[in-house]
C-alpha cells in the first residue's frame, strides 16, 4: 500500500473521530479518556495539515481585524456626528424664535436647564427631546433622528437614557423639584 492511500485513510478517520468526539462532548458536557485518546490520534493530522489550514486561519483573522477596524471607525464617526447634534443640559439659545424656552432650576441643588414643559423643543437645527442620563446625572437634548440610538452623548454609555420633562421629572442630580425661573423668547 502506498503512502498516499494511508494518508487519505488516516485523514478520513481523524475527521470522523473529531466529529464523534465533538458530539460526545456536547452530549455529556465533559471530556474523558476517549477524548484524549482520539485527540492523540488527531494531533499528527493537525501537524501534517498545518501548511494548509494555518495560512487560512491567518487570512481569516486579518479579515476579521480589518472589518472590526472599519466598524470601529464608522462608530467613532457616527458618535462624533451624534455628539455634534446633541445638546447637553438644555438648549443654550433659541435662534428660530418659534418657541419660548423656559429656564428650570432645581430647588435643592440649583441645577438649571432650558427647555419646554413637554420635554422637547424646536430650534433652528431641529427638534430635540430631553433625556436623563442615569450615569452622568444630567439632562441631554437628543436630536429627533437620534432618539432611538439610546447613547448618552456625554459619557457614551448605552441604554442609560430615559425620557425626561421638567414638569413631571425631578432634578437629575438630586431628585429635587424643578421650578420655572424665567422664559426666553428670541423674537427680535
Amino acid at each position: 500500500m502506498n503512502w498516499v492511500a494511508i494518508l487519505i485513510i488516516y485523514c478520513v478517520f481523524s475527521i470522523l473521530a473529531f466529529i464523534y468526539i465533538r458530539r460526545r462532548a456536547n452530549r455529556t458536557g465533559k471530556t474523558d479518556f476517549v477524548f484524549w485518546s482520539v485527540m492523540f490520534l488527531i494531533l499528527p493530522f493537525a501537524i501534517v495539515s498545518l501548511p494548509i489550514w494555518f495560512p487560512y486561519a491567518l487570512i481569516k483573522k486579518q479579515k476579521t481585524n480589518v472589518q472590526m477596524r472599519i466598524w470601529r471607525d464608522e462608530h467613532e464617526r457616527w458618535m462624533k456626528e451624534y455628539k455634534a447634534r446633541s445638546i447637553i443640559s438644555g438648549a443654550e439659545r433659541n435662534d428660530s424664535g418659534i418657541e419660548t424656552l423656559y429656564t428650570y432650576k432645581c430647588k435643592n441643588c440649583g441645577y438649571t436647564l432650558r427647555s419646554m414643559p413637554q420635554g422637547f423643543y424646536k430650534i433652528s437645527s431641529g427638534v430635540y427631546y430631553n433625556f436623563k442620563c442615569e450615569n452622568c446625572k444630567i439632562v441631554v437634548g437628543v436630536h429627533s433622528k437620534d432618539v432611538y440610538s439610546n447613547y448618552c452623548p456625554k459619557c457614551e454609555e448605552h441604554n442609560c437614557l430615559a425620557f425626561w420633562n421638567p414638569i413631571e421629572g425631578h432634578c437629575p442630580k438630586c431628585d429635587g423639584m424643578m421650578e420655572v425661573i424665567s422664559d426666553i423668547s428670541t423674537n427680535n
